[in-house]
């Protein structure tokens, strides 16, 4: 009997893979087959009450803690590569604080010379081969013996890598994928290449040409799509009338619906809500409300917001997105624009053709360095770059401007639909409500070659 690793590492990765038809195809397809996913310690109950099956084994393995050396070569993995986004992200935490002086140099000296030689990349990936892998990472190759192992999130360099550092050693077959579309110009080099490489979109192979030392085509890349995306392909099951469903959450059915998404790292976003308030309040922008959903992790408490003087502004508790598919396909399809601040919710917007609006400004109270603004999440983001480019996203400079955007889309829906069309084309293609069940025969074919 064949034995297959499946790694998940993150709850995203559950939305992503688990919780998708992929999983039912997989289990079925592949039912002589003994299948491990390897999760997070702590979480096995979850993963066995809601994926087991006759040939299901869930093993809980802790997050990684690196050696000397493995810290000396995984600062080398992080700081791989050289992008745009690696720049910011460092000069914003000299600006915040949170990094000093000679570190932040020393990381520049590093980006500006030996991390845009493919060389040099070549050399961390060797270093990264000589790293130990702890003793329960052994024990389930020594338990399993696995004939293959599907890699879900290889930039988790704490839990994937380990696992991937060990299938080399014993010459067991990897498959490979990133978990998010700014992964590989976010997040560092690849610690380790994969046998296969299988990329959700045109941006991620355009992306791994330009900045991480191989070509896709050598790893025999395959365009799989976003398998959570195949239920927004297919979505009229889980919509409920506008009148229903403003109803059930507490809005008036009579009004325009504004979605204002929030960020982890915009330093203006406790004024956003009260902006758009006043904006309703004072008539010019007619006969709206807004429900604001703050990110997770936002540098902002719930009472910095003030949400509780503000009449046209209803709190959104919760990420539901995770969790709730009917509930967020909803919010979708019966917001008439949707705000956000560089997140992925444009991309959502996008598919379901919703006019979408990121915030382009900063408040001048907040006194922010140039690497702190929020305008460098749109001129030096690789990633927030290409979709701007695209013209399906307005980017306001000013709260005047925010203002007279929404007005624009709230009187013409269609503005910039090609626009929106060229991010589903460049970020979610293939998009045919298939992803998941092609994820299922590509692994599943991967299985049948193994011996």
């Amino acid at each position: 009997m064949k034995t297959v690793f499946i790694v998940i590492s993150k709850d995203i990765i559950r939305r992503n893979i688990l919780d998708t038809d992929f999983w039912p195809e997989f289990i079925k397809a592949n039912s002589g087959s003994n299948i491990v996913l390897i999760v997070e310690e702590g979480s096995e109950n979850y993963y066995t009450k809601n994926f087991s099956a006759p040939n299901v084994t869930v093993r809980g393995i802790k997050r990684v803690v690196p050696t000397f050396f493995g810290s000396i070569v995984l600062f080398m993995v992080r700081t791989g590569i050289r992008s745009r986004s690696t720049t910011t992200y460092r000069r914003r935490a000299y600006a915040r604080g949170s990094a000093g002086l000679l570190q932040t140099v020393f990381k520049t000296l590093i980006s500006v010379t030996i991390a845009r030689l493919n060389i040099y990349k070549h050399f961390v990936r060797f270093l990264v081969l000589l790293m130990s892998t702890p003793k329960a990472v052994n024990d389930l190759f020594d338990e399993f013996k696995p004939n293959l192992v599907f890699a879900f999130s290889m930039i988790d360099n704490d839990f994937d890598i380990p696992i991937m550092i060990e299938a080399k050693r014993r010459k067991v077959r990897i498959v490979g994928m990133v978990r998010s579309w700014d992964n590989l110009n976010n997040h560092g080099l690849l610690a380790v290449l994969p046998d296969r490489i299988l990329l959700q979109n045109i941006w991620l192979v355009e992306i791994a040409k330009k900045l991480q030392a191989f070509d896709p085509e050598d790893l025999g890349v395959i365009l799989v799509g976003l398998p959570h995306y195949d239920t927004y392909k297919n979505p009229d099951m889980y919509i409920k009338p506008r009148e229903e469903f403003f109803n059930s959450i507490g809005l008036d059915p009579k009004k325009k619906l504004i979605l204002l998404g929030g960020s982890d790292f915009y330093y203006s976003e406790d004024e956003l809500p009260k902006i758009l308030d006043k904006a309703i309040e004072s008539g010019e922008i007619k006969s709206t409300q807004v429900i604001f959903r703050p990110h997770p992790r936002s540098i902002f408490s719930i009472e910095d917001y003030h949400l509780q003087g503000l009449k046209n502004i209803k709190l959104d508790e919760g990420a539901k997105a995770f969790s709730d598919t009917e509930y967020f396909i909803n919010l979708m399809v019966h917001s008439d624009v949707i705000i956000n601040i560089a997140s992925t919710l444009s991309i959502d917007a996008s598919v379901f053709d919703t006019p979408v609006i990121c915030i382009n400004f900063d408040t001048p109270d907040k006194k922010l360095s140039h690497f702190e603004s929020v305008h460098r999440l749109y001129d030096h983001f690789d990633h927030y770059e290409k979709l701007v480019s695209s013209g399906g996203v307005r980017t306001p400079t000013s709260p005047q401007k925010l203002i007279k955007d929404i007005n624009e889309y709230l009187a013409n829906p269609k503005l910039d639909k090609e626009g929106r069309r060229k991010i589903v084309e460049f970020f979610v293609e293939p998009f045919d409500g298939k992803s998941g069940e092609r994820l299922s025969k590509i692994l599943t074919n991967e299985v049948d070659k193994v011996g």
